[in-house]
């Protein structure tokens, strides 16, 4: 990607763009970016909720409210 990068005296852009009053009389760096608009996503793009659900044990699942909250306590109780 191309960029211009170019430091000028704030009162040069002042008029273009509304700068904050502490950069006024002061250097600034203006970098231009091509812009890019974001792509439409694609038609019929598949979603992957719930594609390991297979493979979920609902056994399991009451310990998991717990699980990150005592992971974390075994992970710091030995410093």
């Amino acid at each position: 990607m191309e960029v211009v990068r170019k430091v000028v005296n704030s009162e040069l852009i002042g008029s273009i763009i509304s700068l904050p009053s502490s950069f006024r009389n002061k250097k600034v760096e203006v970098l231009v970016l091509p812009f890019r608009e974001r792509e439409a996503s694609p038609k019929g793009k598949k979603s992957y909720l719930g594609a390991l659900a297979k493979y979920a044990n609902p056994s399991l699942i009451e310990y998991e409210k717990k699980a990150w909250a005592e992971a974390a306590a075994e992970k710091h109780a030995h410093r």
